[in-house]
């Protein structure tokens, strides 16, 4: 039956059209799968595709073929393409070695999949499998071959090999203790003339992941530093030689940041060296003769000395420098939050080691927290910190006891760490700490409760912190905020953003105490009907706590992003008193409010109330908008059509939508339309349809889009004919339209409208043109179309440029074997007598037209032949040769031999040998590739050169590689590389040396092993030849190329 969708004689097809059985096509009978893929250039969805490929590995290699002879390219979904390989691993490698489709990278399941498969291909092809491999499962899979695979993923060169090649690349998926070992064994066997010196000559830092002892480091480094100079390889010399050797740079450097860089080197020199007994030397180095720095200078090497080395392993004079360091930092006036990491880090080690620095220090940081502007943080700075909790307990009790009250940020730090204690205990519950054991906190928060409406910002947020921290610790909670104090407080809040971070934090929680509940009621109640904090409160309210939305309905009423939501508490009655709030305020809203109140009312109310609302509310609205330019109004009338693609039971809304309409079409209402209609009983349509169509000729286009889309395509095509172009406009419209359903349905009919209506057209319009050259027509009626539009646009554009454009697009149509075959004779004389010519008129792609008249136009071929070559004498030079290449070029897609032949006999008939030399070379060449084997082809070849070269001299032979590359590229019947190697033995001469070498390229890594090796091989009998002659052009050969002999 699905079948029948495809058969245009059946009820089916008529009915339902081509496009609409597209979507059924992958299920269909094989035969009409390829007829259909055959005749159409059909694209089919990802999920078609996949279908496909589990139904049968024939059909989805044939789909593969369709892609790529519509769009030139292999195929590369990417999820198709990895279940391809995990579920069809020999199906994916046919189709890869055949270029049908094409991937980047594997996931690790397709590649294990493939992996079971692969077995000498995976080490003849190794580039290839290397990159779409993954390399983890790559390395895994072959275990104790790896040493193999890896020895064909060497580059053919040595040259090529550096730090982004996919050899090397591998390497940091290979275990450590291994990668070092692999990668000599491999180079020794593949470039035995180079030695490992000479890789360490091209390699860069990527060396270090590799795991070389620390000799082949050093022995690398001392390479790269005699080639480079620069001071940066130094690091990597033993402590005992790079020491003394930076410190004399340094002496010698005058530049204050490459001194800062060069003193950098002298710790990392130790990190690499895991050399701490050196460091201390360094250390006390830089202190001795650097103290005068730049003063971010000293910031820097600590920063680098603490990320360079495990702090653990520092001795104790290690942190005496550290806080020789901190005292300098703090004398030259460098903020602490700068070097906030350093101070941790030495708080740390302190804290544990020495208790005298620690206060010393902690007395420090606690005074410049308390200097100048507040940035103190403690949360942020000691995030990382192992010993957070002790820390903050030290550095509270320094602060308390220490820091002089006076300074200038005392209380804004003395109030942070108040939330900062909260915070901490909420962080740590089981240590939590009693606030009441610090008698000056519990005085500053009795102060700040005795202000009444003074607040600052800080106080609000250290009295919310009480509030939680009396919700979650009962034990310890201070009796000065009892829940009547803090409500008072919160009620003498001016806003809410005082406190936003507070009302966040109960909004998110499921369960509230009764003091947070009020606390978050009276937060809302100070807050208007447009306050931008509704808008954040609303998705979580209405999640944890619907019964507060219900309270504060009016308040979020016009703010409710997700109404649909609202549905889902109809057991709360939200979506009730929704609905009643708008529907009793409407005559008094204004306009801006009723454009909101639509998009809320459609998704709560259901058919019969919001018919009801409309017949009552909305129809007194729209009727006062009638003689009026309001554009509140005209943006309401808008909404209302568009909001009917959001209600539920379609066909009720279609009566009410037409009347609101009254035959005036506004864009917002097809999108309305469409949407009903997709969603209504097809029978129940019929009758609205003809009633559109009865109306005006908006309304009229209307309908016959919506019944293209919904209804029979015998009703539509009754429509097309009733409907009469009585104006431009309306002439554009239904050209078009006819246009669409005819490819939609292929139908004869609408064809033959179509037709007709372009013969109606009497001006030029550029999108009716752009329009006709993008379709695409199925092959079956293409002739009929391109004819039709042809002629059309050579009436109104002939001499334009855009008109040869659009020829241009036309033409390419009609390059396919059954589409040149049913154009008329006169059309095909036609194009080729007016635009196979030189200058302007002359089309992009007419070569391509002609060859394929030639090839596949029997009927009417010994007069093209005749005709064609006539015109072709006429053209210049340049075009004479382009249209040898086309056709060598496009003789390769068809392979056949009698027009092959008879391209060839034309061509000697008309043009003599002396006046088109390359292109009977090319053409004698190509001739004899296809009749003979690969074998004779290469004595052939020799042959061939050796005559040119007795009949026109001995530089013949450039001319004639030329065109055997040529002909080799275009054809790709055979390997040059075998070809050439076929060539060397049979008459072995200096001539065919010389040739070969004039014609051979280097190999790409991406070729086969096999190739490869044929190369090499080629390079070999060259090089091993005794004539002068011919060894001065393989050096030269050698030289140009940077090939290894």
């Amino acid at each position: 039956q699905k079948s029948l969708l495809f058969d245009s004689s059946s009820s089916w097809s008529i009915t339902y059209g081509f496009y609409v059985a597209l979507n059924v096509l992958q299920t269909c009978s094989a035969r009409i799968i390829e007829n259909i893929l055959g005749e159409h250039e059909t694209v089919l969805t990802i999920n078609q595709v996949l279908y496909l490929l589990n139904r049968s590995d024939r059909l989805f290699s044939m789909y593969m073929d369709h892609w790529e002879s519509i769009f030139k390219k292999p195929y590369k979904e990417k999820n198709i393409i990895t279940l391809l390989a995990c579920k069809y691993p020999e199906l994916f490698l046919e189709l890869h070695r055949n270029e049908k489709i094409c991937c980047y990278k594997l996931t690790a399941s397709a590649s294990v999949g493939l992996l079971v498969v692969l077995k000498e291909e995976l080490y003849n092809d190794s580039y290839r499998f290397g990159k779409i491999l993954n390399a983890r499962k790559l390395v895994k899979s072959l275990g104790s071959e790896l040493q193999i695979f890896y020895r064909h993923l060497m580059p053919n060169k040595f040259e090529d090999l550096n730090e982004n090649s996919l050899c090397i690349q591998l390497l940091k998926y290979v275990p450590k203790k291994t990668r070092w070992e692999l990668l000599t064994q491999s180079l020794n066997t593949v470039f035995p003339q180079n030695s490992i010196k000479n890789f360490l000559e091209i390699i860069d830092e990527t060396i270090l992941k590799l795991n070389p002892g620390k000799d082949v480091i050093y022995q690398w480094a001392r390479i790269k530093y005699e080639n480079s100079s620069d001071d940066n390889f130094l690091q990597y010399y033993p402590s005992s030689e790079s020491i003394p050797l930076i410190k004399e740079m340094i002496n010698l450097c005058s530049d204050m940041r490459n001194r800062q860089s060069l003193i950098n080197h002298l710790i990392s020199t130790c990190a690499h060296n895991n050399d701490l007994w050196s460091l201390d030397k360094v250390l006390e180095y830089i202190v001795s003769r650097h103290k005068n720095e730049e003063p971010y200078a000293y910031m820097r090497q600590i920063q680098f000395l603490l990320t360079a080395f495990k702090t653990e392993e520092f001795s104790k004079e290690h942190w005496n420098f550290i806080q020789q360091q901190l005292v300098l930092m703090r004398a030259k006036d460098i903020h602490y939050t700068q070097y906030i990491d350093i101070e941790v880090a030495f708080l740390e080690y302190a804290y544990t080691n020495d208790r005298d620095a620690f206060k010393l220090e902690a007395t420090e940081l606690m005074k410049r927290a308390c200097d100048g502007i507040r940035l103190w943080n403690y949360k942020r700075d000691f995030e990382n910190s192992k010993l957070k909790y002790e820390l903050f307990l030290e550095l509270v009790s320094v602060f308390l006891k220490e820091v002089p009250s006076r300074s200038d940020c005392y209380k804004d730090v003395q109030a942070c760490l108040i939330i900062e204690l909260v915070d901490l205990s909420k962080e740590y519950p089981q240590k939590c700490i009693n606030i009441s054991d610090y008698p000056e906190f519990m005085s500053v928060i009795e102060t700040m409760l005795t202000k009444n409406k003074k607040f600052r910002y800080i106080d609000f947020q250290v009295i919310t912190s009480i509030i939680t921290y009396n919700i979650e610790f009962p034990q310890f909670a201070l009796t000065c905020l009892t829940e009547a104090k803090a409500l008072e407080v919160v009620q003498n809040i001016a806003y809410i953003s005082s406190i936003w971070f507070f009302v966040e934090s109960l909004i998110s929680k499921k369960y509230l105490s009764v003091l947070e509940t009020n606390i978050l009621s009276s937060s809302i109640d100070k807050l208007d009907e447009n306050a931008w904090e509704l808008r954040y409160i609303f998705k979580p309210l209405v999640t944890h706590h619907p019964k507060i939305i219900l309270k504060y309905i009016n308040k979020f009423i016009y703010s409710m992003q997700f109404c649909k939501e609202m549905r889902h508490y109809s057991h709360l009655e939200l979506d009730q008193k929704i609905c009643d709030y708008f529907i009793n305020g409407w005559p008094e809203a204004s306009d801006e409010r009723k454009e909101t109140a639509l998009k809320i009312l459609i998704q709560l109310l259901d058919e019969d109330e919001f018919i009801k609302f409309v017949n009552e509310h909305l129809k007194i609205t729209l009727t006062k908008n009638e003689n009026a330019d309001d554009v509140i109004l005209n943006k309401i009338q808008m909404q209302i059509l568009c909001s009917f693609k959001e209600v539920m039971i379609s066909q009720k809304y279609i009566p009410l939508l037409l009347n609101l309409c009254d035959g005036n079409i506004q864009e917002a209402a097809p999108p309305s339309f469409c949407s009903l209609f997709a969603r209504s009983p097809e029978k129940v349509l019929y009758s609205f349809i003809e009633n559109m169509f009865k109306q005006n000729s908006q309304m009229q286009e209307c309908s016959l889009i919506l019944s293209s889309q919904f209804l029979e395509q015998n009703y539509v095509i009754k429509l097309i004919k009733i409907k009469k172009p009585n104006s431009y406009s309306t002439l554009k419209f239904i050209c078009l339209f006819a246009l669409k359903v005819f490819v939609k349905t292929e139908s004869e009919d609408v064809l033959t409208l179509f037709i007709n209506f372009t013969n109606m057209f009497e001006e030029y319009d550029r999108g009716i043109f752009s329009s006709f050259v993008k379709t695409k027509v199925s092959k079956k009626y293409a002739f009929r179309y391109i004819e039709t539009c042809w002629k059309m646009i050579e009436q109104f554009m002939l001499g334009k440029k855009k008109g040869y454009d659009f020829l241009n697009k036309l033409l390419t149509r009609a390059l396919d074997e059954e589409v040149v075959k049913s154009l008329s004779s006169t059309f095909v004389k036609n194009i080729i007598t007016s635009y196979f010519t030189e200058g302007d008129k002359r089309l992009s792609n007419i070569n391509s037209f002609v060859l394929y008249c030639l090839a596949y136009r029997e009927e009417d071929n010994e007069i093209n032949y005749k005709m064609i070559f006539e015109m072709l004498a006429k053209l210049s030079k340049g075009n004479i040769c382009l249209f040898c290449y086309d056709f060598v070029e496009f003789q390769n897609h068809i392979n056949q031999q009698l027009f092959v032949d008879n391209f060839i006999q034309h061509w000697k008939q008309n043009f003599v040998a002396k006046d088109t030399i390359n292109e009977h070379i090319m053409l004698d060449l190509l001739c004899q590739s296809m009749k003979e084997s690969k074998e004779d082809f290469a004595k052939t070849v020799v042959d061939y050169l050796q005559r040119s070269i007795s009949d026109v001299g001995p530089f013949a032979y450039l001319v004639y590689a030329r065109n055997l590359d040529q002909l080799l590229s275009k054809t790709k019947r055979f390997n040059i590389y075998e070809l050439l190697h076929l060539m060397l033995p049979y008459k072995p001469s200096s001539t065919i040396y010389i040739f070969v070498l004039n014609i051979l390229k280097p190999v790409d890594d991406e070729e086969t092993e096999e190739v490869k090796i044929t190369y090499k091989s080629i390079l070999g009998i060259l090089k091993d030849s005794k004539e002068p002659i011919v060894k001065c052009c393989y050096e030269q050969y050698v030289y140009q190329n940077y090939s290894v002999c």
